[in-house]
Formats: C-alpha cells, structure tokens, sequence
C-alpha cells in the first residue's frame, strides 16, 4: 500500500468520531469538586446549630476578684502595752540614767552646729543653783552649756523652777531659750555666747515664734516678743497662755486652754483669737484637763491630758486636728501614774511623735498604728527639750 493509499484510509476511518471539548471536561470536572465543597459546608452549617442547642454553652473563665486590703487603723482610744519593744533613735541614750553625761565638754570651748536634745536634771533637793544644762549633738557630742549665769525662776508663790523649758530649743536647733526672773537668756550654740535680754516679769516660759523671735511669758495671759538678736522686747497684743500654746511656722499660735472645752487660733499681733473651736471626744471618752507644753506638726496639735471613761480616770497623751477641734488618737498611759507625768517632746516623721514618762525617759508612740517602743528605758528626773531633725 502506497503512502496517499494509507493517508486516505486513516481519514475515512477519523471522520466517524465526535472531536472531545478539552475546555468542557475540564470545567465538568471542577463543578464536581465545587459541588463536593458546597455540600461539606452546607452539612456543617446545619450541625453546628444542632451543637449549640445539644451542648451547654462553655464561657471563658472570669478574672478572680481581688478584693484590696482595707487600711488598718488603730482605735482612737489606745492602750499603753505592758511590755513594748526597743527602738534606737541616735543620738539619744538607750537609759534614762545616760541622759545626765558623765563625759561632755564646755560648749565655751566647743560650740556645736546644733543640738537634738537640751537635759537639766531636777532633783528632789533643788539647792541653791540649777542643775547644769548639757545639749546633745547629732554626732553624740555632750557640751555642757556653762554661759548665761542662770538662776531658777519662780512664780508669785514663790515656788522655784529649772530654767530649762519643753519649748527652750529653738526650731533650727541652734539657740536655746531660757526664762529668767526680769530677763531671758538665749544661747547661741553655734557661738557659744549667751545673750541677756531685759524682759520685766517672772518669765517662768518661752515658746518659739520663729528661729529669731521667742516668746516669754508667766503663768497667766500675755507674753512679750523678743528678737534675741536685735535685743529687742514687744509686748503682744494676744493674751494667749505660754503654758498653753505652741508655734506654728507661719507665725500664728494654737492654745488649749488647760481646763477649757476649745481650742483657739492666735496672731500674736491681734487682741482676740482668730478662731475657737469646739473639742470633739472620741466616743466614750472625755479630755478634761491639759497639763504640760504642746507640740505640733502644722497640722496636728499633740499635748498630755487628764482623761476620763464613765468608769475611771487616767493620764493620756492627745492628739487634736488643729483645723477642727477633734480628738484624733488618745494613748491611754494607764493607771497608778502622777498628774503630769508624760509629755510629748517633738515628733518623728509623720504619724510618730517621742514622749517623755516616769517610768521610761522617752518611749515613741505611733498614734496611726497605736504601736509603742521604748527609745530610752528606765525613769529620768527632769526637763526634755527635743527637737527631731
């Protein structure tokens, strides 16, 4: 068979079959799958409500709920402990019996930038002269302060006093006042000179205005203003009790007049108070009678009390918001003590002020916490003047 021969025998036998749709097939093909997938979905789409309604519904678990701590605030009427822990506040003396030193030098020949604490013991038996007087460096230093030639004062009765004051050292700590019949003298420790102001009266007290201005008074109303440097004397217009105030440092004076329901706001230049207050007790409780100088931190005025339950009486140490009157925190020193056994000295920081005692020289009170430590243990016989830095 010839080539041509062969080629039309294949063309005769080719034009009997259909030509095949490449594009066709193929897209049959991939409807098949499509359909497939429409049918998965479909089928899941009606199971999963079927899910939701067969099984519970399963939510996240919720954050655990913190609750905070509510702030623990000691009663406002506080318990002295029976036992209390140390506390070691330098440069003062762990015993009472350290605080009249046996090694100290003469602030004559070795004045001080400053002090922490100014000590005169008093003794049962006075003598014919005061005790000495020493101050207390922040570096631990003794001086003993043997300027100024000073006397006791005395009242109208003719009972004697150290000269030495609660309020005597000076807000800077650099000078410390002293009340003199007719006279005060302030010594200048930085210096170790004694400067004699002419100031009529008795002068049994002295409250600090500011570092250059101390007040001095008796034991009555009225005072006089002295610039110690200046050498100048003021009589005041006020005629608020030394006994009774402290100094703030913007210059005005709170009073809690010693056996009086108030307290009282002074400008030393104005004759009437510039505000009275109302006292507010805590519950339970009355503060009837105030004994010994107060202290204050600008906000807070902090004096020793005479206090009372419906049942008994006690010594105390009271804490009163100056704004408003209110009792704030009594410590309540227990029974068995004599009337003005304990005074507050000066406070230390915030919330924690020193105070002096019978029975331990100076304990430190915390009046937010109601926690008490003892910083100089066993009884001291004598005046304090303390000024934390």
């Amino acid at each position: 068979m010839s080539h041509n021969e062969l080629k039309d025998l294949l063309e005769d036998a080719s034009a009997a079959v259909q030509a095949p749709s490449l594009a066709h097939s193929s897209w049959a093909h991939a409807r098949k799958i499509k359909r497939r997938r429409y049918a998965g979905t479909a089928v899941a789409a009606a199971v999963l409500p079927i899910l939701a309604v067969l099984l519970p519904a399963v939510s996240p678990s919720p954050p655990p709920v913190v609750t905070p701590t509510p702030a623990v605030l000691a009663p406002e009427v506080q318990q002295l402990p029976s036992t209390m822990p140390e506390r070691l506040v330098a440069p003062l003396p762990a015993v009472g019996a350290d605080l009249v030193p046996s090694d100290f030098q003469p602030l004559s020949r070795h004045p001080i930038d400053a002090a922490m604490a100014v000590v005169q013991a008093t003794p049962e038996e006075t003598g014919d002269q005061p005790q000495p007087i020493y101050a207390l460096a922040p570096d631990g230093l003794w001086v003993q302060i043997d300027v100024g030639d000073l006397t006791f004062t005395h009242d109208e009765g003719g009972n004697q006093a150290a000269p030495l004051r609660p309020l005597s050292l000076s807000p800077d700590r650099r000078r410390v006042a002293l009340p003199q019949p007719q006279a005060v003298v302030v010594v200048d420790l930085t210096t170790a000179k004694a400067h004699r102001i002419a100031v009529p009266g008795l002068n049994e007290q002295v409250a600090w205005q500011d570092d250059t201005t101390v007040l001095v008074g008796a034991g009555g109303p009225g005072a006089s203003a002295v610039d110690w440097a200046a050498g100048t004397i003021a009589p005041l217009p006020a005629a608020l009790s030394l006994w009774d105030s402290v100094g703030f440092r913007d210059g005005t004076f709170i009073e809690l007049p010693a056996t009086r329901r108030e307290l009282r706001t002074w400008h030393p230049d104005e004759a009437t108070p510039v505000r009275s207050t109302g006292l507010t007790d805590p519950p339970g409780y009355a503060v009837n009678e105030w004994y010994g100088s107060p202290i204050t931190d600008g906000a807070r005025v902090v004096r020793g009390s005479w206090g009372s339950t419906p049942t008994q009486g006690y010594e105390a140490i009271a804490v009163v918001g100056a704004d408003d009157g209110v009792v704030e925190r009594v410590l309540d020193l227990g029974p068995g003590r004599w009337k003005g056994c304990c005074k507050p000295l000066t406070f230390l920081g915030a919330d924690t002020v020193l105070v002096q005692t019978e029975r331990d020289a100076v304990i430190a009170w915390n009046f937010r916490t109601g926690a008490v430590q003892v910083v100089t243990s066993g009884p001291f016989s004598g005046i304090l003047s303390i000024r934390a830095p």
